[in-house]
């Protein structure tokens, strides 16, 4: 399960995990056993679930549609041809492989 990032009311970030279908959305307060009420906030670290494959290539539903630079389908979802074009995408966008 991944972790997701909470501000107290102090300024302290904390991480709390939860299921993907039960985190709370950013901006909501959860009341936490230890701290009280925190706030989720935005992750400094975006990590794509679709940067997990070794089989190229493959059409990404985890990245946005039509994503600048990267060849789309009809549906605008990128393909991604290599790993080098993967690790390309990933920097130039501020992903990161789940393993890395």
């Amino acid at each position: 399960m991944p972790a997701y990032e909470f501000q107290t009311a102090e300024g302290q970030i904390i991480e709390c995990v939860f299921a993907m279908n039960e985190a709370p959305t950013i901006g909501a307060v959860y009341e936490h056993p230890m701290f009280g009420p925190v706030t989720r906030i935005a992750s400094a670290t975006q990590v794509s679930p679709n940067f997990t494959t070794s089989t190229y290539p493959y059409v990404s539903h985890a990245l946005p549609k039509n994503l600048p630079g990267v060849t789309c389908d009809a549906a605008g979802n990128p393909i991604i041809s290599s790993r080098r074009e993967e690790r390309n995408v990933a920097a130039r966008h501020g992903y990161i492989r789940a393993e890395d």
